[in-house]
């Protein structure tokens, strides 16, 4: 087996974990693979294309170059596989996305153009790999294209640093939001009732916010106790991680965007054994047993509940931290993700050759 990952998205961190992480991923199982921009001459050549038993387009959208790429992988009897780990194909949800709705009217119609790109990038391939449960049967059952699920994982680098860093030891307890994107104001809106509450009655609690994110109007109040971190890189990234007393992951639970969302906020914290807070998202409750190695909140009173009880009690913070930690070793890593790369890609052959 060999795999060549065409990388058609350059916005965000995406690529690191779809690409480069799985490209690491599958070193550590023994299995060599590449990646090219899009725009790389060689997906014209056929003596280079022919040295892969798969070809990955990760998030691209259609454009001539991807039909010569699949025209030229069909004569090679080679399978191109999309990847994708947002909902991003489907126009039908865009009234549903929060980002989409705020944008301006040019915005919104470029942004719909992109989708419906996505979308003929992803009719046009031969299987699909994603990131979540929800995102794998929603392919299958609106595009007719078969999916497999290939989760976030971390990489080497990752592992390394947290077993170094020294982690929350006392003093002001941060809980920690750390954003990614600009696209989580309504998500954010699902913690902020309780936040407002809790940092108004202890004194040594406060906010972080890594990334862009539109502070809420009712945390004026609390204003003074909220620390904002620019966007960073992810190594520096898993430093603010690591020092946090309780990482939180809200998102709206009624849109099905956000239901296709993946556990990453979880997994990377969960990693430097800090305990999350996460909506009832699908990705966080198969991999948090609530109270066991992580919390599902169900509402603004749960969530006030569920930060009292990890403020009031140190050890059972760090006891929900240390499973966490253990969870993420054990379903997360390269070698992990590596072997579930394998299956699925082999799978995918085996399919394509009947």
């Amino acid at each position: 087996m060999r795999v060549l990952f065409i990388l058609g998205c350059n916005e965000g961190p995406s690529k690191r974990y779809r690409v480069f992480n799985h490209i690491e991923a599958l070193k550590e199982v023994g299995i060599n693979s590449e990646w090219i921009w899009d725009i790389h001459p060689e997906i014209y050549e056929k003596s280079y294309l022919g040295k892969f038993t798969n070809i990955v387009n990760f998030r691209g959208g259609f454009n001539e170059r991807l039909g010569i790429l699949l025209q030229n992988a069909k004569e090679l009897q080679i399978p191109v596989i999309y990847d994708v780990d947002d909902l991003v194909f489907d126009e039908s949800i865009l009234q549903h996305v929060d980002a989409y709705v705020r944008m301006s009217s040019t915005d919104k119609a470029e942004y719909a153009q992109g989708v419906r790109s996505m979308r003929r990038a992803l009719e046009s391939c031969d299987a699909a790999t994603a990131s979540t449960p929800f995102l794998t049967s929603y392919i299958q059952s609106t595009v007719g294209v078969q999916t497999w699920r290939i989760p976030f994982g971390v990489n080497l680098r990752q592992i390394e640093l947290a077993q170094i860093l020294p982690g929350y030891g006392g003093g002001p307890k941060f809980i920690t939001y750390l954003s990614g994107t600009k696209t989580h104001e309504r998500d954010f809106l699902e913690a902020a009732e309780a936040l407002q509450a809790i940092l108004k009655k202890y004194k040594d609690v406060y906010l972080k916010v890594v990334g862009p994110l539109e502070i809420p109007n009712i945390l004026n109040a609390v204003s003074h106790k909220i620390r904002r971190i620019p966007f960073m890189r992810w190594e520096n990234l898993l430093v603010e991680a690591s020092t946090a007393y309780i990482n939180i992951a809200p998102f709206d639970p009624k849109s099905w965007f956000c239901q296709s969302k993946s556990n990453l906020k979880y997994i990377e914290a969960g990693l430097c054994a800090v305990p999350t807070i996460a909506s009832p998202i699908g990705s966080f409750t198969q991999s948090i047993e609530s109270g066991i190695n992580g919390y599902i909140a169900e509402s603004p009173e749960n969530w006030e509940e569920i930060f009292h009880e990890l403020i009031q009690d140190r050890m059972l913070r760090d006891r929900i931290g240390l499973a966490a930690r253990e969870q993420v070793l054990a379903s997360s890593t390269p070698h992990t993700i590596g072997n579930e790369l394998v299956a699925a890609y082999s799978n995918i052959n085996a399919n394509y050759k009947k």
